[in-house]
């Protein structure tokens, strides 16, 4: 899903939908305007909390900043797999 214009609307979509689905071992989402809506973003401390298979998540040229740092790292405190 790597440069694919995914918006923070997107973002907030795959994010609940990966919810459930215990199969992403990696996902790639480097060069997609993610981070246009912080509000949205927030969703990524659940998910990275729920999710027990997630290996690999780049969110490189995201221009995520201190803000969406702080949600990855709360969702972080909870996941012993990525």
């Amino acid at each position: 899903m790597h440069s694919n214009q995914i918006t923070a609307e997107g973002f907030d979509e795959l994010m609940s939908c990966l919810e459930t689905n215990n199969k992403v071992g990696k996902l790639w989402l480097s060069k997609n305007p993610i981070s246009n809506d912080s509000e949205l973003f927030k969703v990524i401390h659940h998910f990275l909390s729920c999710n027990k298979v997630l290996e690999l998540l780049d969110l490189s040229f995201c221009d995520l900043d201190e803000r969406h740092a702080v949600h990855i790292g709360k969702g972080l405190r909870g996941n012993r797999f990525l």
